[in-house]
């Protein structure tokens, strides 16, 4: 009977166990992702380098959301990641400021190019 019960405890505790080690890498594998995509939205990389650039012409309807604008980015092909710039859209001044209309933007074009150039009123304003 003592067998029996230190079986299970024993079998319990090793359950119990795989349990957390399992959890405790998962929170790791997401502490990293979320860590890698922190650094993405900060370090602003363009699709492509100049050598392999290519332009692109953009349009933007009226009435397009963020989401909608970061969509449109990558089904022209200038970015790679629609969650990635639209989180870097909605964390930069031209959040609100999008322009509709037709844009030439090429794939070496850092993020915050890209927003700036489909943000024509900003720029006006700024100088």
């Amino acid at each position: 009977m003592e067998a029996k019960k230190l079986a299970g405890t024993i079998l319990s505790v090793s359950c119990k166990t795989l349990i957390f080690v399992m959890i405790a890498l998962l929170m790791i594998l997401m502490v990293q992702n979320l860590y890698d995509f922190g650094q993405k939205i900060f370090r602003e990389e363009a699709k492509t380098n100049t050598a392999n650039a290519v332009l692109v012409t953009v349009a933007i309807p009226e009435d397009s959301s963020a989401l909608d604008v970061a969509n449109i980015m990558v089904d022209y092909g200038v970015v790679e990641d629609s969650k990635l710039f639209f989180v870097q859209l909605m964390l930069s001044d031209y959040k609100d400021k999008i322009v509709p209309g037709v844009y030439t933007l090429s794939t070496d074009m850092k993020p915050s190019e890209i927003m700036k150039s489909i943000s024509p009123e900003t720029e006006e304003s700024e100088e």
